[in-house]
Order: structure tokens, then sequence, then C-alpha cells
């Protein structure tokens, strides 16, 4: 089992400020928390979480000033603009105590419904299951092939990897194949003095043949 090591320092102090400081230094604040042991506010290097990041792994060997403690990513906090990582939420872990975490679906294969002109939407990217942390999936495989026009599949569907519980609606949808949308016919414009078009407001209906056109007040 790949577990990557990362080397933590306690923080004495916590806010925007101090949080700020710290990513200059080049290390990222987070807290870890769970098994109701005492929530603890850290600092972490950003190279070796940017590795983290990397590799399938999803367990964290987190070794707090001596102290060794197994941990999964539970929340990434990015700035504003989206792009920068803040702040992380680390969550103890036993390795031999069943967890309940989300990983990613995989779609594999091209529905047959795409060939009779059906859209594939995706509606879940993510699936939360019951695993044991020495056993957790990089991602689910979804198999399409097998989908025609108005079909589903939905996480009760799924093949789950041995040693892999659902923790999550089997109802819920994860990709459907869905008709394309009837365009809307063009509407037909009159032009201007075609018969039968109506006058614009305060013109006068021109009068029809034989017919002796009337005065304002008409006569």
């Amino acid at each position: 089992m790949e577990m990557l090591q990362i080397e933590a320092k306690k923080r004495d102090s916590a806010g925007t400020k101090s949080a700020k400081k710290l990513r200059a230094e080049g290390m990222l604040p987070c807290v870890l928390y769970g098994h109701g042991a005492e929530v603890l506010s850290l600092a972490v290097p950003k190279t070796q979480m940017a590795a983290f990041f990397r590799q399938s792994s999803r367990i964290i060997d987190i070794n707090i000033e001596g102290d060794s403690q197994r941990a999964i990513l539970k929340e990434i906090q990015y700035d504003s603009m989206g792009s920068e990582i803040i702040h992380l939420d680390l969550i103890r872990i036993k390795l031999d105590e069943v967890i309940s975490i989300s990983v990613p679906v995989k779609i594999k294969g091209v529905a047959k419904g795409i060939n009779d002109g059906g859209i594939q939407e995706v509606l879940r990217n993510e699936v939360q299951i019951k695993v044991l942390p020495t056993q957790i999936p990089e991602f689910i495989d979804v198999d399409v092939s097998e989908l025609g026009v108005q079909e589903a599949l939905h996480l009760g569907d799924l093949t789950l990897p041995e040693g892999v519980e659902l923790d999550d609606d089997p109802g819920y949808t994860v990709v459907s194949i869905v008709t394309k949308a009837a365009e809307p016919e063009p509407e037909e414009e009159v032009a201007e003095g075609e018969e039968g078009a109506e006058p614009a407001e305060g013109e006068e209906k021109p009068a029809e043949d034989g017919e002796e056109p009337k005065d304002d007040k008409g006569e």
C-alpha cells in the first residue's frame, strides 16, 4: 500500500494574517480531527502536499513532531479565484476501520444511444462508498456501452470492487442518454405592405377596391 509521509508542525496562532504568512513561507495551514481526539491546527509543506495530489494513494502518514498519525484528506479550500489552495481539512483514520469516503466515477465505453442521435448527460461525478482505508479505489468504473436513448444508469446499477459498499442513495442517476431538443421553427415575418398585414397604430387602413375612403368623421 502506497502511503505518503508528511512532516507537520503545530500552529500556535490562527487567523487570516497568520495563514497568509504560512503560505508565504511555503506551508499550508490545516486542521486534523476525528476519533474523539484533540483538534490540531497544523502546517504542512506545500511541496509534500503537491506530491500527494499527484499520486493515487488517499492515505497520509502525518508526523506531528514525533507523533505519527494516519489521516485522509477531507476537504480542500481554495482562494476566491479557485486557483490556489489556502487550507486543508484532514481526518484521522485507523487502517482496520471502515470509513465513508467519496471517490470519482470514470465513464467507460460509448453508449449505443449516442449512435442513435442521443446526448450523454453525466449527473454524478462522485460516489460515496464504505471501505477499509487500505482498499480505497482510485475511481469507480461506469460502463455506458449498453445504454440506449432514454435510458440511465443509477448508483445502484454500478459494479463495485470487492470490499466496497455503496454509502449513497442507489436511486441517484449517474449518467443518462437523452434525446436532442427539437429546434424551434423560425417565425415567418410579414413584409411591409404585404397583403393581409395590419396597419401600424395611428395609420388608416387603405380602402378596398370600389370603396370610398372615409374622412375623420366616418362620413
